[in-house]
Formats: C-alpha cells, sequence, structure tokens
C-alpha cells in the first residue's frame, strides 16, 4: 500500500480552513515527530503557515489548518514528513491560493498619479504617457509610482557566477527579477559584506541597470569592495532607493584554498557528500535550527523548475559534511540536475546555495572511477583525487595512478604517479605538482605495474602561472603560522637570463649578510616567472626572501618583510565523529576539516587518541598519519577496548601541539552475558577472515599485562604447541580481540593462559575454519537453527519476512534475539536492528523492520540469551531501489 495525503479542496481563500485525511503505508513508521507542513511550488516549506503534528501516531487521520500563512502565494501543496526518515512520504494534489481564476497582473498607474484628462473609468486611455517616460527627478523618489501589485510577484534570483574568490579576480554576478516587476535604468546593484547595512556601501562598487534588463550581468572586481577575506553577497536595489528587490546567496572571499560555503560533489561510486564551511565572520549568524535543503533543477531556474526533495538538519556550526547513498536520495532519473540550499532560521531567504550537481546511477562498471576535488587547479598546486574500482577487480600494491597531459595515447608517457600502496578499491590520494605544470590533463588506474589502463579521470585544468607587477618577489601573504610552508612567486626582469644555479633564500630581515642564509631552493626550471615554497625556519620573526644568481652571494630581489608566528591553533582544524558512543569491540570513525587558512598540512601530522581531561598532549593512546597531506580526509584509530570519556586531538608535523580536538565522545562498556567464558562470534570462519571472540574472566581473577589468548587445533592438548597470539595488555576483565586466521582448514579453540605460563584457565566451544563457501565445506558445523527467507530481494520500507526452525536439543527462551546484518559484518554487536523471540517458540513466522535506510546485501542471525554468538543464520538477500 502507497501512502495518501488528500485535501477536501482545491481552492483555498481568506478566512477558510482546509481539511486534509492522510493515510500511511504500514511499512513506514509513524512517530510523534512527524508533521503536515504547507510547500510553496518552488519546494520552500511555508513558515508562517501552522504545520500539524502527529501527536497520536495515527496511521490513518483528519485535520482541519487555517488559512494563516498563505496570504499572496499563488499555490501550495502539502507534505506528511516522516521524522524518523526525514523525508517526505506523502504529498497531496497543488491548492490554488485565493481567487485563482480571476487573478491578474495589474499593470496600471495608479490614478491618483494621472490628470483627470487622462482618466477614464478604471483605465487609463491610450494617449497615457509610459511611465517609463515620466521624469524622475520632478518628484520625490518615494513618489515614483509602481507599476506592479506587489502581491504578485514571484521570487526574484541573483547569483555570483561562482562561491568562492580571491582578490585578484573578477566577479560576474547574474540577476533575473521578479515577473511582474519592471526595471528601471536607476536600479542599482552592489557587494555587501553579510549582515552590513545597506547604506554603508560606496559607490565605487555599485553596477547600475541601465539597459533596464529582466535578466542581465554585470562584472566587480574583488578589490572594489574590499581586500578582507571574509563572506559577502550581492543585492539588488530599485530605482535609486535602498529598497532591497532580490538578495544573492553568500559568497566568499578567501587568502589561499578556494572554500565554496555549500557544495555537493561525489565523495565514492554511490555516495554523495553535501559539505558546508563558512569562513570566519562577525556577522555570521547560525543556529542549530538551520536547515539545507536538495532541490531538484539548477539554480539558474529554480523559480521556475526546482522540487523540493529532502531536508538536512545542520548543527549550527561554521562546517560539516553529511553523506548520503544516492540510492537513499529516492532519485530515480539518469541524468538529473540536482542542488543544495542553506536556509538561516527565520529567514525566507536563501543564505547559501551549492553548485549544480548531475546525477548519475550507481551501476557496475569494468572501470575503474575517478573522482576530482577539482577541475582547476592552481599553478603550484597539488593534484587531489579518490578512485573507486569495480568490485570484480582485486587491487594489488603495485597498481599506480599516473598523469597525463590530455590527448596522450602512450600510457608510458606518463608526467608523475604514485601507488595505491593500500590496495584500496576505494581510495583517495595525491599527486605533487612539483614541475609546476600548466595545461589540461587527466590520471590514469594501471593495475600491478603493468602499462594497460582500467579507468581514466576527466580533463581538469592547471592554470597558468600570472604575476602582476614589476620583477620582484611577492609573497603570498604577510604572515605565516610555524611549521606553515613559506609560499611566494617570483617575476624576474625580461633581459635577465635565469641559470638553473640561481638560488632564492630566507633572511631574517634585519640580516644583512648574504653569507648567512637559510633554507633555499633553487630556479631549475630557468623560469622568468615561477613560485616556489620554501621549508619554515620555525622560529617566530621577520623575514624576508632574496634571489641570488648563479652561485654567488649577491641579491637583485627582495621580497617585502614578513612575519612567522606562533601557530595559531583556535579553529585551524576541526574534527567530527561519526557518532558519539563507540562499542569496545569497533573503530573509531571521524573526518577533518582544514580551512586552509594559515596552515598547510603534512604528511607527518597525526590524529590522536587521549582519555578526557588529559592535558599532556604526550600522552595518548593511540593515532593515525594524516599520510595524504589532505585538507580533508577520513579516519579510523582502533578501538583500546576500554570504557571511558575520550577526545581526538589533530597535532601538527610530529609535534605535540594541539591545532584542533573533537567533542567528546564515549566507548562503552564491555558486557559479556554468561558464566566466565570465551565466547566465538560464530561457529565456523572462512579462512580469509580474522578469528574474533570476546572473553569474561572470573571476577576474583587478577589479570596481568602478559596474560595471553591463543589459537590451537581442537585435538591439541599440549599448550606448549600454540599458535597465533595476543596479550591482555589492558587487563580486562571483560574484553574482546581477534586472533589471525590459521589459514589451514580444521577445527580449533581459543585459550586464556594467564601470566604467559602454560596453564590454560579458560577453553572456547570447537569453531571450524574452512573453504570461503562455508556451504559446501566437509568440515561445517551443523547449524542448530535453520532461517530461511520469504523471497530473495526487498524493496526500502518493506518489512523483511522470514520463518526460523531450531532443533528440539535446544533450550529456548524469551531473551533469544533474531537481528539484521550487513552480509560482510563479522562482527555481531554491529547489528541494524532486532526482534525477541518472545513466545520462546522453536517453530516460528516474524518479521524484522526496514526503514528504508537500508540498501544492499544482508542477512539475519539467531543469537541466544541475549549474548552475541550466533547458533544460526539465513543465506544472504537483497534490499534494492
Amino acid at each position: 500500500m502507497t501512502s495518501s495525503l488528500i485535501t477536501d479542496r482545491i481552492n483555498f481563500q481568506e478566512g477558510e480552513k482546509i481539511t486534509l485525511t492522510w493515510d500511511i503505508s504500514n511499512s513506514i513508521p509513524v512517530c510523534r515527530g512527524d508533521k503536515i507542513v504547507a510547500v510553496q511550488s518552488n519546494g520552500v516549506i511555508v513558515k508562517g503557515f501552522t504545520s500539524y503534528l502527529n501527536k497520536d501516531c495515527l496511521t490513518q487521520g483528519k485535520c482541519e489548518l487555517p488559512f494563516e500563512g498563505l496570504k499572496g502565494l499563488d499555490q501550495v501543496r502539502f507534505h506528511y514528513i516522516s521524522q524518523e526518515l526525514g523525508i517526505p512520504v506523502a504529498t497531496s494534489s497543488a491548492v490554488h491560493i485565493g481567487a485563482y481564476e480571476e487573478k491578474k497582473l495589474n499593470m496600471q498607474m495608479p490614478t491618483s498619479m494621472m490628470p483627470t484628462s487622462m482618466i477614464t473609468t478604471n483605465t487609463i486611455t491610450t494617449n497615457t504617457m509610459p511611465t517609463s517616460m515620466i521624469p524622475t527627478n520632478m518628484m520625490p523618489t518615494s513618489m515614483i509610482p509602481t507599476t506592479f501589485d506587489e502581491e504578485e510577484i514571484l521570487e526574484g534570483i541573483i547569483y555570483p557566477n561562482k562561491f568562492s574568490f580571491k582578490t585578484k579576480e573578477q566577479v560576474e554576478v547574474k540577476w533575473k527579477l521578479p515577473k511582474g516587476y519592471k526595471p528601471h535604468s536607476r536600479d542599482w546593484i552592489a557587494p555587501y559584506e553579510i549582515g552590513a547595512d545597506s547604506r554603508s556601501n560606496s559607490s565605487v562598487s555599485t553596477v547600475y541597470n541601465e539597459s533596464e534588463l529582466q535578466e542581465g550581468k554585470a562584472t566587480f572586481a574583488v578589490s572594489m569592495f574590499g581586500e578582507e577575506k571574509g563572506i559577502y553577497e550581492f543585492r539588488y536595489f530599485k530605482n535609486s532607493t535602498y529598497d532591497e528587490i532580490c538578495i544573492s546567496p553568500i559568497f566568499q572571499i578567501v587568502a589561499n584554498r578556494y572554500t565554496d560555503p555549500l557544495s555537493i560533489r561525489k565523495a565514492k561510486r554511490d555516495t554523495l557528500q553535501i559539505s558546508w564551511c563558512f569562513l570566519g565572520n562577525r556577522n555570521l549568524e547560525l543556529s542549530s535550527d538551520d536547515v539545507i535543503e536538495i532541490c531538484t533543477g539548477s539554480i539558474e531556474d529554480r523559480d521556475e523548475k526546482s522540487n523540493f526533495m529532502l531536508t538536512i538538519d545542520t548543527t549550527g556550526s561554521n562546517r560539516g559534511s553529511v553523506y548520503y547513498k544516492t540510492g537513499s536520495l529516492n532519485i530515480g532519473t539518469e541524468g538529473l540536475i540536482i542542488h543544495a540550499v542553506y536556509r538561516r532560521s527565520g529567514e525566507d531567504r536563501i543564505f547559501a546555495i551549492s553548485n549544480n550537481y548531475k546525477i548519475s546511477q550507481p551501476s557496475e562498471t569494468n572501470h575503474a572511477e575517478f573522482y576530482l576535488r577539482n577541475d582547476l587547479v592552481e599553478y603550484g598546486e597539488h593534484i587531489f583525487f579518490s578512485w573507486s574500482l569495480p568490485s570484480k577487480f582485486e587491487p594489488k600494491k603495485n597498481d599506480w595512478i599516473a598523469l597525463y597531459r590530455e590527448g596522450e595515447n602512450n600510457n608510458r608517457t606518463f608526467l608523475k604517479y604514485v601507488y595505491n600502496t593500500k590496495q584500496e578499491s576505494e581510495g583517495s590520494g595525491r599527486i605533487p605538482n612539483e614541475k609546476n605544470w600548466t595545461g589540461k590533463f587527466f590520471l590514469r588506474y594501471l593495475p600491478n605495474s603493468q602499462y594497460d589502463s582500467i579507468g581514466q579521470s576527466d580533463t581538469f585544468e592547471i592554470q597558468e602561472l600570472k604575476v602582476e607587477g614589476d620583477p620582484n618577489i611577492y609573497m603570498k601573504k604577510d604572515k605565516y603560522n610555524l611549521n606553515e610552508p613559506i609560499k611566494f612567486t617570483w617575476k624576474l626582469p625580461k633581459n635577465f637570463q635565469p641559470k638553473t644555479t640561481d638560488w632564492i633564500s630566507i633572511y631574517p630581515s634585519t640580516e644583512k649578510d648574504n653569507h648567512k642564509y637559510g633554507k633555499y631552493i633553487y630556479n631549475t626550471q630557468t623560469t622568468l616567472l615561477g613560485c616556489g615554497e620554501i621549508p619554515n625556519p620555525n622560529k617566530p620573526g621577520k623575514y624576508v626572501i632574496r634571489y641570488l644568481p648563479n652561485y654567488v652571494y649577491d641579491s637583485i630581489m627582495e621580497s617585502k618583510v614578513f612575519e612567522v608566528i606562533e601557530l595559531q591553533a583556535t579553529g585551524a582544524v576541526e574534527l567530527f565523529l561519526d557518532k558519539p558512543e563507540f562499542h569496545p569491540t569497533e573503530n573509531i570513525t571521524f573526518n577533518w576539516v582544514i580551512s586552509g587558512e594559515g596552515f598547510t598540512p603534512k604528511k607527518n601530522d597525526w590524529i590522536a587518541l587521549y582519555r578526557e581531561g588529559e592535558n599532556n598532549n604526550r600522552t595518548f593512546l593511540k593515532y593515525i598519519y594524516n599520510t595524504q597531506e589532505a585538507f580533508e580526509g577520513t579516519g579510523e584509530i582502533p578501538n583500546i577496548g576500554n570504557k571511558g570519556r575520550f577526545v581526538l586531538r589533530y597535532l601538527p608535523n610530529s609535534q605535540y601541539v594541539s591545532i584542533g580536538q573533537s567533542d567528546t565522545f564515549e566507548i562503552q562498556e564491555l558486557k559479556v552475558e554468561g558464566d566466565p567464558n570465551i565466547y566465538l562470534q560464530k561457529a565456523e570462519f572462512n579462512l580469509s577472515e580474522p578469528i574474533k571472540f570476546t572473553w569474561k574472566l572470573p571476577k576474583n581473577f587478577q589479570p596481568k599485562a602478559n596474560d595471553w589468548i591463543s589459537i590451537y587445533p581442537s585435538t591439541e592438548k599440549d599448550n606448549h604447541k600454540y599458535g597465533k597470539y595476543i596479550y591482555n595488555k589492558i587487563k580486562a576483565l571483560n574484553g574482546c580481540g581477534e586472533i589471525p586466521n590459521p589459514k589451514k582448514q580444521g577445527k580449533y579453540v581459543i585459550r586464556y593462559l594467564p601470566n604467559s605460563v602454560y596453564t590454560s584457565i579458560m577453553e572456547s566451544q570447537v569453531f571450524v575454519v574452512g573453504e570461503n563457501t562455508t556451504e559446501n565445506s566437509q568440515l561445517t558445523l551443523k547449524k542448530p537453527v535453520r532461517i530461511t527467507l520469504d523471497k530473495p530481494d526487498y524493496t526500502p520500507l518493506e518489512p523483511i519476512t522470514f520463518a526460523w526452525s531450531i532443533s528440539q536439543e535446544i533450550q529456548v527462551q524469551s531473551t533469544d534475539w533474531i537481528a539484521l546484518y550487513r552480509s560482510n559484518e563479522m562482527n555481531n554487536h554491529t547489528y541494524l536492528t532486532y526482534i525477541y523471540n518472545t513466545n520462546s517458540s522453536h517453530n516460528g513466522n516474524e518479521s524484522i523492520p526496514n526503514n528504508g535506510s537500508y540498501v544492499g546485501e544482508f542477512l539475519i542471525r539467531y543469537l541466544p540469551k541475549n549474548g552475541y554468538n550466533s547458533i544460526g543464520e539465513s543465506g544472504r538477500f537483497e534490499i534494492k531501489m
């Protein structure tokens, strides 16, 4: 059954009430937070309209809503929004507002503004002077007649050609005025810092709509409205007044790296990343009630073709990211254009808008796919990318990704390359731009040191270096943090002949003796125009860069003085955890974002785990490196398996200075049900998978760090003939572990041996290590529980129906539970949802809820007595769109 939302009328006028009747499918969870809202034709929720909350959790119901909040709109639809799913699950037909059939655009001049001789009954005579011909200097600006009905104006749009700029660039701004508004030659457009008073603008950064264009564009130099980095917007004003017709989404002026305030990009083959990043601004006001809306259509056609799809809650923070599987967005059209808009709480305007993104349906391919961070790379900047390999392709550490010029057909003629050293099917990397190439390029994936490509990226461009001004050395900025490389460009005189022995060095600004140089580089490319990077002296102070030709100590150019300052830690790096709590058996997953404002990552930057309240950065527990020198990345730190509250910190360049810290998160206490023993995750393991288990020691036992846990053949009585083993380093009474697979078929046990001795105090049940397909293994243990599904695949929101049959020798209890897992999930603690065998039945039929967010391959497991040892599992099945 599909869900429905029905109105009792197609026309809705002031003073009336409208009745809505809903009928929600049984497969959709209904809760108290579900609501019915009114939505405009452009997909925007009507904020002044009283929404209805389904407080009684009714799957079928009726409500009556007043007209208030809809005046001035043309038409609306009503959405029933599920709180749990976060999306509309039922939508009404369109409802026209007001006397729809009689609405006409009033283009008349008010009769109070016309000579009596020109007035007839309710009309203007044919000899009426056009409004555009009335001299504005004959009357006050406030008296110029309005030529449209204010309620008839639809939303106009104004937007820049992109959403982040550097101070030397040009900004092209386009506008499309509201339908019904007649432009005037004295309408004007100007840029403002966000939150600034409109009357504060200087006329030097103003452009007039002299041609009275309904749709037009204008160009501004960024330098015209300030060298300061920050957040700005364009405003379109009416006829020499400060009356705003429309305001653009924000754009950002940046120092180093282009940073769009809102963006959609492909993170993996079937995953989109929606990110927001607002640079610091004293007038910026954000709230946890702000939302991001995903809409169909392009940003240029928002007023005509956009449809609301999905709302994302924000945290009120300046930056963040969310990830969505393409399938979970319910997008069924190949080539569909979508975009995102950021709306601040209490505002109707669009605060920020993303790039257009074209949907391509995830499908199985036989080639590698690339995703570039930018299709326009700055001169001298590194090339960042990620890749996805076909599911049937097995990556090897000698697979390599190479850079080529556009049009290059010979795979041996590469420029630079990196290896897939981690053998990742989905990974990310960077290729250094060491030779300062310019032009168009692409990447190719080549397996196992061979020259046969299995995939190629889109073409991207590396910009040409342009140095404005007279010959000199130009610094990227005036201040550099400690550890940050010193970047600069140089421009030599046209008649100068550079040599490979010319060198460029850093000096204290007061140092007159060129023999007392610091770090330096050579002009190896013998370029008149070039860019370079010198390691930071790592000592606060004032410095200069000097150009010295042909090994001599006489400088011919010197930069202006710049400063190296103590590292500015606040806000340099933000760390976001995937969730606030982690089970002791699961790794701590997170992502980080570096603003790029005064800090450049290095491969020796590290992210470390600390206990909450730990002030000594040397007392870390676990850590990983930012080996890819990524400004944005994801990471995973092994769990220490010990309960408590913890934080992550980002520390640059192998030092012990933290420049970013995560929120506090919790590692839950490990609870092992049952008597003291060793509990295996399951009774049979493939040859390729690690042996995972938990243990529970007697309460009066004193564990030591040299207690050890080892694997043995089940028939082996001599504990000296041990296999792989681990230590109980954290001295846990309740713990979890993982031992490498013996990679030999057979029956095995795990034994716990205290204090480096060979006397075991606990032994697990016997388990099997067999061939990869355990169903065909001769050594497979007989499962006491059989689970059968009613079909091999399901759609999202469709309950998963199954039956079970349990051997009569097994004692069944009401605390036995049946859980849903992803098919590749080895850890029984990481279930998705579950039900109990409440009737303690040996045979039964039941359904597990499917909340609509699951897509992929899954299975069901039976686990007795609230424990985590599976004694039966179903075959694999699929949930697909």
